[in-house]
């Protein structure tokens, strides 16, 4: 979905008034040009309590990693799962921006009030290098 630049403005002033993980980074980028809207925006029916099931199981997932990026991405949800588990039933509302070449940050947002669940901060496996994403993920290259 196309995003004017009224709507624009207005996420940036909420990004300006909540306090969130990856906050920082997304605002700076977003203004100097660097981070960009990836022409997704959507309003889902469904609500927060269908999003927990997901994201619980990926945070057990994130887990099994031992790496600096799983352990911030692991972060990021856990952040976002609190902040959904006071409003199960509130619908989400889903951003994406990129940097390149190759980080996303998904935006989760609160359909009604555009109040901001999270930011998880993501790499893009098609875009990344091998060793780049093994190092991310801490996957090292069998030597025979």
């Amino acid at each position: 979905m196309f995003m004017s630049n009224s709507e624009l403005k207005l996420f940036i002033e909420r990004c300006e008034r909540d306090n969130f993980r990856n906050r920082n980074e997304l605002l700076e980028g977003i203004k100097s040009g660097e981070i960009i809207f990836d022409t997704h925006k959507s309003d889902s029916d469904f609500p927060c309590s269908h999003f927990i099931g997901i994201y619980e199981r990926r945070e057990k997932h994130l887990k099994q990693f031992q790496t600096k990026h799983s352990e911030r991405l692991r972060k990021d949800v856990l952040e976002m799962l609190e902040r959904m588990s006071k409003t199960p039933d509130a619908k989400v509302g889903y951003w994406n921006f990129n940097k390149e070449p190759n980080i996303s940050f998904d935006i989760f947002v609160n359909v009604d009030t555009q109040e901001i669940f999270g930011c998880n901060k993501g790499f893009d496996k098609r875009l990344t290098p091998e060793d780049e994403w093994n190092e991310l993920w801490g996957k090292s290259k069998t030597v025979a």
